[in-house]
């Protein structure tokens, strides 16, 4: 049978709840359910204390909690200020995290990195050289790249439409899912993700890196900042085309008041942005055959690689056959050899019963 309040504990919740306001405390379901039930044993969570959040939730009052978490806070002593205002302009951001806070496992994540990097900005107000421009120190956004291999496998499988699971995978795949992981890590690519306050953006960004690096195992510092800034451009096209859209509803609205003036404000807009729409895409499209090409000569010189290689095992091959043949050669000269003997031997043991030599049989 359901537990339920009767009329007299609904007064006795109230009362409580009046007497402990008038001290300027806010009491916890358990403490009310202690009191009303007589029961100093009973926690929060009982059906006791349900009843009680119940009927408070129904006069619309809150009761405090019991297990709210709150973060130490974290703030830069003088000395550390000092130190990143000392090193700003020989030192990264990330660099100068770990040491003030001697972690080394920090990341552009975490609190340590974002308060360093906003008493940077600061600095960078007061006219102080920096190692990093603005753009590339971290702001904080709020962007995760996946920890695991299996949450990249995820990502992959959204971004290029593909249903991979990670027990099915080959040897190759593997190594695949963790570079990507490790390419999705690297400063460069969260530097570019916390710059760009649209989710949207930051989402296409991602997707645009993973489709181009996703089954690449192999590559360079230099081809994943190449990949980078083609994921880039991708976004800036984005941006680029809905600029020009909301110019050309500018334009259509003032179809029905012209001004002369403004419509050709917005028509060289316009044109503008198209023009770096265009410029965009070229340098996309230069971008992606060179890489492209890159991939290509990369993966003959692997193949030829491996062509070089199977020769090199068929030569050892061939001679190892060569010589097997000359030891049974050998083998078999010896063997012959050992037949003439014998038979030579036969031959003059036949003579001498005869009374007769070698010599005599052959010239008589």
């Amino acid at each position: 049978m359901a537990l339920t309040l009767d009329g007299d504990q609904k007064k006795l919740i109230l009362q409580y709840w009046e007497d402990q306001e008038k001290e300027g405390k806010t009491p916890t379901i358990a403490e009310i359910a202690k009191y009303v039930f007589n029961n100093e044993n009973l926690p929060g969570n009982s059906k006791e204390g349900r009843c009680v959040r119940d009927f408070l939730a129904s006069q619309s009052l809150s009761a405090k909690s019991v297990h709210r978490y709150k973060k130490d806070e974290i703030s830069l002593s003088d000395a550390q200020k000092l130190f990143i205002k000392n090193n700003a302009k020989t030192m990264k951001c990330l660099e100068m995290a770990k040491m003030v806070f001697k972690n080394y496992k920090i990341t552009a994540l975490h609190r340590e990195c974002k308060l360093v990097s906003s008493y940077l900005r600061e600095l960078a107000e007061s006219d102080v050289e920096l190692y990093e421009s603005l753009n590339d120190i971290p702001s904080g956004n709020g962007y995760k790249p996946p920890p695991t291999d299996i949450n990249t496998l995820t990502r992959i499988n959204k971004c290029v439409n593909t249903n991979l699971e990670y027990k099915s995978l080959t040897p190759k795949q593997r190594r695949d899912l963790t570079s990507l992981r490790k390419y999705l890590h690297t400063p460069r690519f969260l530097s570019n993700m916390e710059n760009l306050e649209e989710a949207k953006d930051r989402n296409l960004l991602e997707s645009q890196f993973i489709r181009g690096a996703y089954d690449k195992f192999d590559l360079t510092e230099e081809e994943v900042d190449q990949y980078i800034i083609l994921s880039i451009e991708a976004v800036n096209e984005k941006n680029l085309r809905q600029q020009a859209e909301i110019f050309r509803k500018k334009l259509r609205g003032l179809s029905e008041d012209p001004d002369s003036s403004i419509s050709m404000v917005l028509i060289n807009s316009i044109k503008s942005v198209e023009d770096q729409t265009n410029q965009c895409i070229t340098r996309q499209d230069k971008m992606f055959k060179a890489l492209v090409q890159d991939r290509r000569g990369k993966e003959e010189s692997r193949v030829s690689s491996a062509q070089s290689l199977l020769n090199l095992v068929g030569l050892m091959a061939e001679e190892e056959t060569r010589k097997q043949l000359l030891e049974l050669g050998k083998e078999r000269e010896i063997e012959v050899e050992g037949e003439i003997d014998r038979i030579k031997s036969v031959d003059e043991i036949k003579l001498r019963i005869i009374g007769a030599t070698v010599n005599q049989s052959k010239y008589g």
